[in-house]
């Protein structure tokens, strides 16, 4: 489920999968006020909802209630301008239900909403991974980009190794995608393989604060002058 949350000249992004969502809610509205060229503390603030579809499991309309529970429970009045989500979301084909759209964009500049798909999404995608599969880390949603910088900001963070993680990385990837989503079926097709590239990355790295942050350190990374996402290893994270 992707949640937008626009104040005055600042836009927050996130994506929901049901763990901690009112922590992800408060930090979500904390970092957009925190940022917001205005100073009243009664500014406007903006909330669109789009994803989730008509899965078997009824997943993302729970998922739909608890986000907006957890926005309605605010003291900070919030207008719910767009609420795509769910059976507005859906569309069949060959008798399954699949979601119309899976990534959203959104112009700055004007505020335009726009369905979004994206060929590259960023460096270490199995170390980012690594952390909301193993789900150990008790922080919840974290914000890993920061627009005054430029810089997207991984860890460092900790995790437990999965105990299954052996029977795992040997099952073939209809296995995998059928135990490892909560929407098998509308999965893309590289879904199997990032899990598996996940799995290998965690049974190499057990213990991240030692193989991977073992400064403690975050992993750095900003887009260099041909647009290329480049580690970078000292710069002000502002």
């Amino acid at each position: 489920m992707h949640v937008i949350e626009i104040g005055s000249d600042v836009v927050a992004l996130g994506h929901f999968d049901g763990s901690l969502v009112q922590e992800g809610v408060n930090s979500m509205v904390t970092e957009v006020k925190r940022m917001s060229s205005s100073s009243s503390s009664d500014g406007r603030l903006e909330l669109h909802m789009i994803g989730g579809f008509l899965d078997d499991r009824g997943y993302s309309e729970q998922l739909v209630f608890d986000i907006l529970d957890a926005f309605n429970s605010l003291s900070q009045n919030v207008s719910l301008i767009t609420c795509c989500v769910c059976e507005l979301n859906n569309v069949k084909k060959r008798k399954l239900n699949w979601p119309i759209i899976y990534g959203i964009g959104i112009n700055i500049k004007n505020g335009e909403l726009f369905p979004a798909s994206f060929p590259d999404r960023g460096p270490a995608i199995s170390l980012r991974s690594s952390r909301h599969f193993t789900r150990c880390d008790k922080e919840g949603m974290v914000c890993i980009y920061r627009s005054t910088s430029g810089l997207l900001i991984i860890g460092p963070f900790n995790y437990r190794l999965i105990p299954e993680i052996d029977f795992l990385l040997v099952q073939k990837d209809q296995f995998l995608q059928t135990h490892m989503s909560t929407s098998p079926s509308v999965e893309p097709p590289h879904f199997a393989q990032e899990v598996r590239n996940t799995l290998t990355f965690i049974k190499e790295h057990p213990f991240p604060l030692v193989s991977v942050f073992p400064d403690n350190q975050p992993h750095l990374y900003k887009k260099n002058d041909q647009g290329v996402w480049t580690r970078v290893y000292s710069c002000d994270k502002s």
